[in-house]
């Protein structure tokens, strides 16, 4: 029997940016949904009907409401994995089991997206 897929979260208004990302998590296994901004991911994650949702992947500055919003409410929701990229990760509030990654830097999310994978593979 074929384990499910996991299931991530990716947010970014900038197209191009939701694109490659979502196509990285996708051949990596994973299950993407996609959120246009911070309010539309924010509405993912509140609606109880939807899969389990276990890593989410923002975007630290977008329009409307930025990804550290989208991280605290992930957390709240008791998303394990939660990763903020930002051009400038030094000026991210820091928030407890969140992981901030340089944008634009595939070593890093390549690593945060081992690290998920082999903690969650099956037994």
């Amino acid at each position: 029997m074929e384990k499910p897929k996991l299931t991530a979260l990716v947010v970014d208004d900038t197209e191009c940016m939701l694109f490659v990302n979502s196509e990285n998590l996708t051949i990596a296994g994973f299950e993407v949904i996609e959120a246009r901004d911070g309010d539309e991911a924010i509405k993912i994650l509140e609606d109880e009907t939807r899969e389990k949702i276990i890593f989410v992947l923002t975007d630290f500055k977008m329009k409307r409401v930025n990804g550290d919003k989208v991280a605290q409410k992930a957390k709240e929701k008791e998303i394990p994995y939660v990763v903020i990229c930002s051009s400038v990760p030094k000026i991210v509030p820091k928030i407890e089991g969140v992981k901030i990654i340089e944008k634009g830097n595939p070593q890093e999310l390549d690593k945060v997206l081992s690290e998920i994978l082999s903690e969650n593979k099956s037994e």
